[in-house]
């Protein structure tokens, strides 16, 4: 079966079937936030205090899922529990688990590997409700979780206000579109706070929307950035800066209503630098190269594909 071309938040598929929402809503899911259990080959030290350590090994991931499945008459409750029995048989081999749930994964569609080791309600007094408890366990050998190729992770990067409550100034502020970003006077850097929680080091691409006067695209944390001096980015103008082909160096474009042009390495400010997003905390931030004040109106949008998650 291919891979969804959709997964919303807070919901789990397997084999074409959604938990989330009527008729199958998701009471708790275990297993998915927690580190798989370690075997170590530690070894005790003769003679003296503590062990000698040795090499670690990520055993299995094991999954609970409890849901509620819900009908309208009998025959409707029969039909949904037979689809959930369906999409949850035992097999052979493992079959994918998609999710996405904000704080896995980065709220990345992911996936899991695994085989249902366990199928099981109890027919109560809210079965016979048309209201039907089921705990599933899900088995995974191999414990990573894989973002879905065609998905990505955003985050913006725009100016905020300063939010002042008893004297005292709050440096993060939850914005109408979605990210805690640094609060900023004008002059300062518009900045955005990025986690790459896998376990891979991975490309970014950011598209930086006007007006700006000689965008400036930087990594605060290690001080490198990509510039182009030269340019007045226009109200309605978008610079597009991605990796190029062969993934060492970026690309960098200017969309205009009608019109998409290449900007030559030639005309990129002095130092500029590829860099891509490690794991861990990063902040980037957008600037003027000439100086001036980063305007309310300017936006940027980050993203990157992150790699696998343990």
């Amino acid at each position: 079966m291919p891979e969804p071309s959709e997964v919303p938040n807070w919901t789990l598929t397997r084999e074409g079937v959604r938990l989330g929402g009527l008729p199958y809503m998701v009471q708790e899911v275990s297993g998915l936030l927690d580190l798989p259990e370690v075997r170590n080959n530690d070894v005790e030290l003769i003679q003296r205090d503590g062990l000698w350590a040795g090499e670690d090994y990520l055993g299995s991931r094991s999954i609970t899922i409890t849901i509620r499945c819900v009908g309208t008459s009998e025959d409707d409750l029969s039909n949904k529990v037979a689809i959930l029995r369906r999409a949850f048989r035992s097999t052979r081999t493992e079959v994918p688990l998609y999710f996405a749930i904000p704080g896995i994964a980065d709220g990345a569609p992911s996936k899991v590997m695994g085989r249902t080791r366990k199928f099981e309600s109890v027919a109560d007094l809210n079965y016979g409700r048309f209201n039907a408890a089921f705990d599933i366990q899900i088995d995974c050998t191999d414990p990573h979780i894989y973002p879905l190729a065609g998905f990505g992770v955003r985050r913006h990067i725009y100016r905020g206000k300063d939010y002042h409550e008893g004297g005292a100034e709050c440096p993060f502020h939850f914005t109408s579109k979605g990210l805690w970003i640094r609060a900023t006077e004008p002059g300062e850097d518009v900045t955005a706070q990025c986690h790459n929680g896998s376990e891979d080091t991975v490309p970014l691409t950011v598209a930086i929307e006007g007006p700006l006067d000689g965008p400036v695209f930087r990594n605060l944390t290690t001080d490198q950035f990509v510039s182009v001096p030269s340019l007045q980015l226009a109200t309605g103008s978008t610079l597009n800066i991605t990796p190029n082909a062969t993934g060492d160096n970026w690309r960098i474009t200017v969309s205009r209503p009608g019109d998409v042009s290449l900007i030559p390495e030639s005309s990129w400010g002095d130092a500029s630098s590829y860099f891509k997003l490690p794991p861990g905390l990063t902040e980037l931030a957008i600037e003027s190269a000439n100086e001036t004040v980063v305007e309310y109106e300017t936006h940027a949008v980050v993203s990157w594909v992150p790699g696998v998650y343990v």
